[in-house]
């Protein structure tokens, strides 16, 4: 997998309103972003903005991954920028997930 491939994302999920009030959304375009592994953290992001934020771990059921995957989704994005994400209601107690 090429560093730029988005062909091993985990889907978009754009279409999931309670994605987006659990995990939030792009902080720009308020979107939901795609989402991708990296080990047992799951990373929503924003291609267009660049932006990246991270919504928890083990919460999400996803095929193992090797060290080439875990690297090479890694290496996609290292570029992107670690956000706060967005919440159409505003974060709950303990929702903001974060690593900022």
């Amino acid at each position: 997998m090429s560093d730029a491939d988005d062909s091993t994302d985990q889907g978009d999920i754009e279409s999931k309103e309670i994605t987006i009030e659990f995990f939030g959304a792009c902080p720009v375009c308020h979107r939901s972003g795609r989402l991708r592994h990296i080990g047992r953290d799951h990373w929503f992001y924003c291609k267009e903005h660049k932006v990246k934020w991270w919504g928890g771990s083990n919460l999400i059921r996803h095929e193992p991954m090797t060290a080439d995957d875990v690297a090479a989704t890694a290496r996609y994005l290292k570029d992107f920028t670690e956000v706060a994400p967005y919440y159409p209601k505003g974060p709950r107690d303990g929702q903001a997930r974060t690593r900022l």
